[in-house]
């Protein structure tokens, strides 16, 4: 598997945009999808299989809207429970070398161009502590338009996922 993709959505079902990537996921050979909130929320998350697909993955691919200026809570219990310091820290780095790759909306035109960015700045941080790449992120503006911009948007990601990591 190169793409292991966790998806970070409360709201799944009545989500516009991520429901629909979901989908693309599912015909896109090469991909894992694990939804982060139904293992958590439904008892369902097994760590040691989350750090064996995170073992077996090329590219980890965080998937999310931005909320309140930060990716869903579900992300952060996925991260600080799957990518415990005691095992993503030890020498060697279990994922070090790997590709790190955010996948976000947002639509609040007052954040101006620059504050997804910023709003990542913990991401980045852990995949470097991690020894991983972090790749350029893949951000799509929602606020104006989300239903003309998505079918472009799913297929701009589908192309990353088909390429090498």
């Amino acid at each position: 598997m190169r793409n292991l993709v966790i998806l970070a959505h409360p709201h799944l079902g009545s989500s516009v945009v991520h429901a629909r990537l979901a989908e693309m996921l599912a015909e896109t050979g090469d991909v894992s999808l694990h939804h982060a909130d139904t293992l958590i929320f439904e008892g369902a998350l097994d760590v040691d299989e989350e750090r064996d697909a995170c073992g077996h993955a090329s590219r980890l691919v965080l998937q999310f809207p931005l909320y309140w200026f930060a990716p869903p809570a579900s992300l952060k219990v996925w991260l600080d429970t799957v990518l415990d310091p005691a095992w993503a820290l030890a020498e060697p780095k279990p994922l070090a070398g790997k590709t790190v790759q955010v996948v976000a909306s947002y639509g609040s035109p007052r954040w101006g161009e620059s504050a997804p960015a910023l709003l990542l700045r913990p991401l980045i941080e852990t995949a470097h502590l991690c020894g991983m790449h972090w790749a350029e992120p893949l951000l799509l503006d929602v606020g104006d338009a989300p239903l003309a911009v998505i079918g472009p948007f799913a297929e701009r990601y589908r192309t990353l996922l088909e390429a090498p990591a």
